[in-house]
């Protein structure tokens, strides 16, 4: 099995050839707005939809007509078309299976990263044998920094610039699945804000605040900036400082994080996360005018430092790397109540605060620290959730679609009367309930 992974290098481009790259970058934003809008027209006025092969005969009209737009690449403008019906395509899959109202893909901005991007497929990029990179449109072979190896032939190419000014080329490749040896361990973790990952086994792994870290520099550099001229070469200086506080701050986190999850996957063979809700748990408290918020800055506080941990990202991770190393991943329904519930006797507390950081049950009397409580309530929820000999899951669910539900495929055996009792009839699983019944229906009779 083989799985595909963006390896991501530095490029080192020349001023000539990072405006060529910035020129491609333009046209294939004009090529997706123009796209959008034909789509928008012809459904609007005919109510039909435009596929990939009719709007690419438009882009052969407009090539044949405009110079500018053959002086770029036709596979980078192609692969912008591509990419629109891919989103519209999510789109409908999006509302189709939720059932909500989707938002449509809309156009490309210019002051906005999304346009910051180019992709080349198989046939608009070459590796040089001097360790260049060959790009359609681009004269000469642009400087990359390899870090690591390829382990197969790339099938395509991203070149990104990002706010810090730095230029990335993201290389599609094919993985081949490497399973590592069991180590018959099994893991729940809890993902929090004052210990970012609080494991079953007992292990906490504090938050390391990168942002907190850097809040001094990253102020003194805004302020700076808002004392700047708009317009002027000082402010985009300024801007650019601010930018690079910010990536260093995302790379921090991002090395973080990878050395955290691949240390997860790496020692343990089941992995139980929780699915939390990252979008409502960092919304805004502020309100209406009608109805303002309560603690607005508290809220904003700890919208700052959910987001800073990188909820969402630990997840994908894990969920990448799971499937790469041959191990099982398990998400928790986001309802569970697992910081409130007692791992000891299952007790639910009805309140909880968040200042509570030692868990105490009211009923069995158990002390332990929030976190691990419930990374070990959310292990005991994954383990439930596996399935049983029918194929179906534990806890009753709905069919997802419609038809013949499992059948019992196999006998057990059970003991009837007590369960709590060494002796018993030992009767067949499959027919336990239907024996106890005419048991309990033959002892009637006799005693009538």
């Amino acid at each position: 099995m083989f799985v595909q992974a963006g390896y991501r290098y530095r490029v080192y481009p020349t001023d000539e050839q990072a405006m060529m790259l910035l020129n491609q970058m333009g046209i294939c934003r004009w090529v997706w707005n123009e796209a959008h809008a034909l789509r928008q027209r012809v459904w609007h006025t005919e109510g039909r939809s435009v596929g990939y092969a009719q709007l690419c005969r438009h882009l052969t009209v407009a090539r044949s007509e405009s110079e500018w737009l053959r002086a770029g690449s036709v596979d980078c403008q192609q692969q912008a078309i591509r990419e629109l019906c891919a989103a519209y395509g999510r789109t409908f899959t999006a509302r189709m299976t939720t059932g909500r109202k989707v938002p449509l893909p809309g156009p490309r901005r210019k002051r906005g990263s999304g346009w910051k991007t180019v992709r080349y497929t198989r046939n608009g990029y070459r590796l040089d044998p001097d360790g260049g990179l060959l790009l359609a449109g681009v004269k000469g072979g642009i400087i990359v920094r390899w870090s690591r190896g390829l382990p197969s032939h790339p099938t395509g190419v991203s070149v990104t610039l990002d706010a810090a000014g730095r230029w990335h080329a993201s290389l599609c490749v094919e993985v081949k699945e490497t399973p590592l040896s069991p180590t018959g361990r099994t893991v729940g973790v809890d993902l929090g804000v004052k210990a970012a990952l609080a494991l079953s086994d007992g292990a906490v792994i504090e938050n390391p605040r990168h942002l907190r870290r850097r809040e001094r520099a990253l102020a003194r550099s805004q302020r700076t900036l808002a004392r700047a001229c708009k317009g002027s070469k000082n402010r985009a200086k300024a801007k650019m400082k601010v930018a690079r506080c910010h990536a260093q701050v995302r790379d921090a986190r991002r090395d973080w994080q990878h050395k955290a999850t691949t240390a997860l996957v790496r020692e343990n063979d089941v992995i139980c996360v929780e699915d939390l809700n990252v979008k409502g748990m960092s919304a805004t408290a502020k309100g209406t005018i009608e109805q303002p918020g309560r603690n607005v800055a508290q809220k904003a506080g700890l919208n700052r430092a959910v987001l800073d941990v990188g909820f969402g990202t630990i997840r994908s991770q894990l969920v990448y790397k799971a499937s790469l190393y041959g191990r099982d991943l398990r998400v928790v329904d986001r309802w569970l109540p697992s910081s409130k519930t007692c791992s000891g006797c299952g007790h639910a507390r009805t309140k909880l605060a968040l200042s509570e950081r030692t868990y105490t049950c009211d009923r069995c009397g158990l002390v332990l620290h929030r976190d691990i409580n419930a990374a070990l309530n959310i292990l005991a929820a994954g383990l439930a959730e596996s399935q049983n000999a029918c194929g179906e899951h534990v806890r009753p669910r709905p069919p997802r679609r419609p038809g013949q539900r499992s059948m019992k495929q196999e006998t057990r055996r059970a003991t009837a009367g007590n369960p709590f009792s060494k002796e018993g009839e030992e009767v067949n699983s499959g027919h336990s309930k239907r024996s106890a019944s005419i048991g309990r229906i033959a002892a009637a009779r006799q005693a009538g």
